[in-house]
């Protein structure tokens, strides 16, 4: 169900993390909708974090399924359904003894924000993952949009790469786990680039590196141009220009260029 901005609902994205069946909808609006695939990677994050801090704070023999400790509570409801009244010195005890509960918990949550706080403060500095030559197609599988080759032929080539919005490009970065990489380092890029019919869509974009190596943003802007001019030349059709850069576009550009290494 959407709200009344037009995105899923916290509910709806917390279904759809935990993969079930009904969350089918859910997951296309998703794949097409960049502000529900951030809060879905923020609810994720949230939710790790409380598995973690849970796990390494809370008596393992407390991590029952939710099924054992609901019919466990339903137990206890119904045997004190059936005790007599208690005393006034019963009610004392208990008074007292929800207390001590009370605060027990109050001390477990202070140690556990405690112990995050320590562990935040000690974390080690960040270590950005070894550079990307190709995407992850888990996550950029590409993506394409029906265009004929008038439209094709008649693109710039000039504009190879047009501008990605600020909140689409942090949603690549962070699908990649690179929240503190450097802009500059990087170019989100399309896998399929528009003058061969690519999208906008964050399953056609990644972060490539921009010139920390030879096989970067423009060794690949080289192969875009020179598959450009074979499609329209009809030395390749279209459907294998797309193909190939898609899968593989340093092997492509080896293929096309006939060198094993960029100019």
């Amino acid at each position: 169900m959407l709200d009344q901005n037009g995105h899923l609902t916290d509910e709806e994205l917390i279904v759809l993390i935990d993969g079930e069946a009904s969350a089918e909808e859910a997951f296309a609006h998703c794949a097409e909708c960049v502000a529900c695939r951030s809060r879905r990677l923020q609810l994720e994050q949230a939710l790790a974090k409380f598995a973690d801090l849970y796990s390494s704070t809370i008596n393992p023999q407390m991590l029952e399924s939710s099924s054992e400790r609901r019919a466990e509570l339903r137990e206890r409801l119904t045997a004190a359904n059936l005790k007599p009244p208690i005393s006034w010195l019963g009610r004392l005890t208990h008074h007292r003894v929800y207390l001590f509960t009370a605060m027990a918990m109050l001390v477990l949550i202070t140690l556990a924000l405690t112990r995050t706080n320590t562990l935040t403060q000690n974390r080690p500095p960040f270590v950005q993952k070894a550079i990307r030559l190709l995407p992850d197609k888990t996550l950029t599988p590409g993506a394409t949009q029906p265009v004929d080759l008038t439209e094709v032929c008649s693109q710039q080539q000039e504009d190879l790469d047009p501008v990605v919005s600020v909140s689409v490009r942090k949603v690549v970065f962070q699908e990649y786990g690179m929240n503190v990489a450097k802009d500059n380092d990087y170019q989100v890029d399309y896998l399929i680039n528009p003058q061969l019919g690519g999208t906008h869509d964050v399953r056609n974009l990644w972060p490539e590196p921009y010139e920390s190596t030879v096989w970067n943003a423009h060794a690949k802007d080289a192969l875009e141009q020179r598959l450009q001019r074979m499609v329209c030349d009809k030395q390749i059709d279209l459907a294998s220009a797309q193909h190939e850069i898609a899968t593989d576009w340093i092997a492509a550009y080896k293929k096309y260029f006939h060198a094993d290494n960029p100019a």
